[in-house]
């Protein structure tokens, strides 16, 4: 029987903007996480889905953007391992996503 270990993360464009770009930045990170998650996964089993939802902001000013969920599994033989491929999956996310936010 397989086991999974998962979760998930919501990433919210900050800079002030459009929709499209705010929606076409979390687009193109997807695509970064991606390509990361293709180079990285080697013989994990990882499965991400990023859905892209509108998110009511209230920090300074109150605005409202979009977001991505971020959600995500690992499976494997035990819980142990799919506990640990699992922290592999999110440091290659985080990974991904400060690549993004250094070349962006």
């Amino acid at each position: 029987m397989r086991k999974w270990a998962g979760g998930y993360v919501q990433i919210v464009v900050r800079e002030e903007g459009l929709a499209n770009s705010e929606f076409e930045k979390l687009r193109d990170l997807a695509k970064a996480v991606e390509e990361k998650l293709r180079q990285r996964v080697g013989d994990d089993q990882w499965e991400l889905r990023f859905i892209l939802t509108a998110v009511q902001l209230n920090f300074e000013v109150e605005r409202r953007t979009q977001s991505a969920w971020v959600w995500f599994n690992a499976k494997a033989s035990t819980a142990q391992s799919a506990l640990a491929s699992r922290e592999r999956l999110l440091i290659a996310v985080g990974e991904a996503i400060y690549e993004f936010k250094a070349d962006g």
